[in-house]
């Protein structure tokens, strides 16, 4: 690693503990705000016919709370390890690599559960597979993350870097049980009716000279499929 760029990868962590620690405390107030809202629908008589959408948010308040604590103890470990002596090391940059693309995986998955909660909580809005995908790319990325932390903590590294990965690896982890994407992806999946799925492109063919057959209730009630990258079926 280049000179002085330890100097800047210790101020860049202490700000980003900085960060997790504002998210940390600005918290409780959101807490208290849903909590008024709670109180407010039971005294509502007009409210007793809307969905109610207080539990997600609840359940959705607290798993980014607990998931931003975790990040908040992965941000001093970052402080902690950025004074060591590996950064001198060839391998630092290698290091610092896999954490970036580890950092931005996390931070997509943070973001990717919080849009679905502020989704869960407009009973107007439905989400696309467009919204889903992306659920799924957030999930797929900790997936992705916990793998390369997995592999990275077998080989023969300096203590503060082992430490640094494994305090990354508990984040991963936390994360993944907190926000619990693989289910809720599925649940998503199950709510989108058939009409919403996004067409996608499949080989090109001639058109068929026949009248097309008519079409019955069978039709607008098949099971989505999970996204994936199959090829789509033909049509009937």
């Amino acid at each position: 690693m280049a000179e002085g760029e330890p100097d800047r990868l210790h101020g860049a962590a202490r700000e980003w503990l900085d960060d997790a620690r504002r998210i940390t405390h600005n918290i409780p107030p959101v807490g208290a705000a849903l909590l008024k809202a709670e109180e407010g629908r039971r005294l509502n008589v007009r409210a007793v016919r809307t969905p109610h959408v207080e539990p997600g948010l609840r359940q959705g308040l607290e798993a980014l709370e607990h998931s931003a604590v975790s990040i908040r103890g992965l941000m001093r470990s970052v402080v902690e390890a950025s004074d060591g002596d590996w950064l001198s090391e060839d391998s630092a940059r290698a290091v610092l690599a896999d954490l970036a693309t580890t950092f931005g995986e996390m931070a997509a998955g943070a973001d990717a559960f919080g849009e679905l909660v502020r989704h869960e909580g407009d009973a107007q809005v439905s989400l696309s597979e467009l919204d889903i995908a992306r659920l799924q790319e957030a999930q797929d990325g900790l997936l992705r993350a916990r793998t390369r932390l997995d592999a990275a903590l077998v080989v023969d590294h300096p203590a503060d870097v082992v430490e640094l990965y494994a305090a990354t690896r508990a984040t991963v982890r936390r994360l993944q049980h907190e926000l619990g994407l693989e289910e809720r992806v599925r649940r998503q999946l199950r709510l989108i009716p058939p009409r919403a799925r996004v067409p996608r492109p499949g080989p090109l063919r001639r058109p068929h000279v026949e009248l097309p057959q008519p079409t019955g209730p069978d039709d607008e009630t098949q099971v989505l499929p999970r996204i994936s990258d199959e090829t789509p079926q033909d049509g009937p």
